[in-house]
């Protein structure tokens, strides 16, 4: 995702193909995968494995959706000259190197020159890095605000969805009744099968004589 931001900044027409989910529709689509993503993991297991891969495909998809917004706001950014970089590079670098040569004209008109060619070349690399960083910096900071929103439903999922279902099951199982338990059934048949053991004749005569 974060390579083909890059590169359609640089080649602004390969971008076309590939955005099949036009704005608005790609966010209304995005909003709902958000919503269901966190449901549906909690599925995930419980689905049978041919289904699993379609899940797999949301989550994908929900990531794409979010490159195509990107995409959407800061595309038009790019200026029409894009496609010849290495001229706008140069036009930049000459209003730069004009500009610092203006400002250093008190130095001299040898010793401006140098300063001005100089800190014109610095602005450019300083255009170039801050660009650079903005690029790498949107798709990131993107991701990372949809992951917290992400742990924000599933915490919230978790607390006032299932977390109610799990104790309302649990509540039940301990709820007193009159159905007997396992083990004590098994004790009552167990109880009512063995016979009353009656006593021996040598401790029945002993009881029997005179004390």
């Amino acid at each position: 995702m974060l390579l083909f931001f890059v590169l359609s900044f640089a080649q602004p027409q390969w971008t076309a193909p590939f955005i099949f989910v036009s704005y608005p529709v790609s966010l209304v689509f995005l909003i709902i995968l958000i919503l269901l993503t966190p449901l549906l993991s909690s599925f995930y297991y419980r689905l049978p494995l041919a289904i699993r891969p379609l899940l797999l495909i949301l989550y994908i998809f929900k990531y794409i959706l979010l490159l195509y917004i990107l995409l959407h706001f800061f595309l038009p950014l790019v200026p029409d000259q894009i496609d010849d970089a290495s001229v706008l590079i140069l036009e930049r670098m000459d209003n730069h190197v004009s500009a610092a040569i203006g400002f250093f004209e008190f130095a001299g008109s040898l010793f401006g020159m140098i300063l001005g060619i100089v800190a014109g070349g610095l602005w450019v690399v300083l255009e170039m890095l801050l660009i650079v960083i903005f690029l790498l910096a949107v798709p990131l900071i993107s991701l990372g605000l949809m992951k917290g929103v992400q742990y924000l439903l599933d915490y919230t999922y978790k607390r006032f969805v299932f977390q109610p279902i799990i104790d309302g099951k649990k509540r039940k199982r301990s709820a007193p009744g009159i159905r007997q338990s396992p083990i004590e059934g098994q004790d009552n048949i167990a109880r009512a099968r063995m016979p009353e053991q009656l006593p021996s004749e040598d401790i029945r005569v002993h009881d029997d004589l005179p004390r």
